[in-house]
């Protein structure tokens, strides 16, 4: 047989291995990519891992049960959904367990969709017309006696017009009732979710107002605000942080346990 024979079919040969190889890997990707995006898990830029607690932790049936929602476009109604990017919305599933008891400052779909995760939820609102919006989704919802929405009126006029983004969250000083409400409630929290008014301030109410169990955790959404960094001077530092969104979410614990 000719020598050129041998070499034609020499590579035929390679060229049939090599894209046995490329479909297979190709199906091999595909499969995992599938399953990453069912469970989550290619979507958290993590600096620590949140450990498993004694409780069932509630992830991965969150994050499922949120793409679920998703699909079938729940979220079209105003609320019904949490307003968090989907590996924002990863990390505070993971950051749940069945046993928690969450302190949150800004009602929201948040409220209404996290809440059925865990024991307990309190809510602090400073909007009349929002809080009771989301007071009217919760009666449709079986676990409606777990959420308690506290609406809590500024102390000072405050102007929601100017986005909060440019430093306009609002101060103490506009907020005291609202940022110092849950010290009023003589409880401490596994979680406080800091997205409301006065974030700064409410966050720093945590730690004078002991506001958090010993192993408990302080999530602040937009946390890729410069002017929230000084929390980290004032007490907190970063526990797992979220960077992968537009709008970043941390998750920071106390430098000294109270």
């Amino acid at each position: 047989m000719p020598k050129y024979v041998y070499v034609v079919v020499l590579v035929i040969f390679f060229g049939f291995c090599v894209f046995q190889y490329g479909f297979d890997y190709g199906i091999a990707k595909a499969l995992l990519d599938t399953r990453d995006k069912m469970v989550g898990t290619d979507i958290i830029t993590a600096t620590t891992t949140i450990p498993t607690t004694t409780s069932r932790p509630i992830g991965e049936t969150c994050y499922r049960e949120y793409r679920k929602q998703v699909e079938e476009k729940k979220n079209n109604v105003a609320g019904s959904l949490p307003w968090l990017d989907p590996a924002t919305v990863q990390l505070f599933c993971d950051s749940l367990s069945s046993h928690q008891s969450v302190l949150e400052w800004g009602c929201g779909g948040s409220t209404i969709f996290f809440s059925r995760f865990v024991r307990k939820w309190t809510c602090v609102e400073h909007v009349p017309s929002w809080g009771q919006f989301i007071n009217k989704a919760l009666k449709n919802e079986s676990f409606s006696d777990k959420v308690s929405v506290n609406v809590i009126e500024p102390t000072l006029f405050y102007d929601a017009k100017i986005p909060a983004g440019s430093n306009n969250d609002g101060t103490y000083e506009q907020f005291r009732e609202y940022v110092e409400f849950p010290a009023s409630l003589g409880e401490k929290f596994d979680v406080i979710l800091d997205d409301g008014r006065a974030r700064v301030a409410a966050a720093e109410s945590a730690i004078r107002n002991k506001l958090l169990q010993e192993d408990g955790i302080l999530i602040i959404h937009d946390w890729e605000r410069r002017f929230y960094k000084v929390l980290l001077e004032r007490g907190f530092y970063e526990y797992k942080v979220d960077k992968e969104s537009q709008r970043h979410l941390g998750v920071l614990k106390l430098k000294d346990k109270l």
